[in-house]
């Protein structure tokens, strides 16, 4: 079970990290084609917003797993 539990934490993380990546790129497209147009500037912040929070979530959980597995390891 500890290692189904690694293997899919691990295969999110490969896939959410790359698409946060894209993401954040793809948000700065828009930045950089607003032409001031405030509705494209707040998509683009959005678009940041949410692909750092996807990060963060990714990250904590799987920092969440190692805690788990060290608890349960003892």
């Amino acid at each position: 079970f500890e290692d189904l539990v690694s293997s899919i934490a691990t295969w999110f993380e490969l896939i959410m990290v790359p698409l946060a990546t894209i993401m954040i790129l793809y948000a700065a497209f828009l930045f950089m084609t607003s032409g001031g147009d405030e509705e494209k500037i707040k998509r683009a912040k959005r678009a940041i917003t949410w692909a750092v929070v996807g990060v963060a979530i990714v990250l904590i959980g799987a920092g969440f797993i190692t805690l788990i597995k060290s608890f349960l390891s003892k």
